[in-house]
């Protein structure tokens, strides 16, 4: 594999794992259990064989201590945690500009 290979390979993992992260928390904000049920099956469908669709931090850090092959070497899954995080954040700015006029709920007094 060469080094263009490489930066192809781990690049396409990034923008999966970023990817999903964004529609997943869009989904955990609407907040319909249907609807996350739904779509975390798609994205799995589409993304495990890419990046084997981890789609949270938590998950990519337990991956770090694996013994087994599907290892994720240390520096790949920081790359990818940060990446999550990335992806989290700007779903929820995305969110917060989406609502941004909406009013707040109060109760009537």
């Amino acid at each position: 594999m060469t080094c263009g290979d490489m930066i192809k390979y781990a690049f396409s993992k990034f923008l999966i794992e970023g990817f999903g992260t964004f529609v997943l928390t869009i989904l955990f904000i609407i907040n319909n259990a249907y609807g996350l049920i739904l779509g975390y099956w798609i994205l799995i469908i589409f993304c495990y064989s890419i990046s084997h669709a981890h789609f949270n931090p938590a998950i990519t850090f337990v991956y770090m201590f694996r013994s087994d092959s599907k290892k994720v070497k240390i520096p790949m899954a920081v790359l990818m945690m940060a990446v999550q995080c990335a992806g989290a954040f700007a779903a929820a700015a995305y969110m917060n500009f989406m609502f941004w006029s909406a009013k707040p709920m109060v109760p009537n007094n």
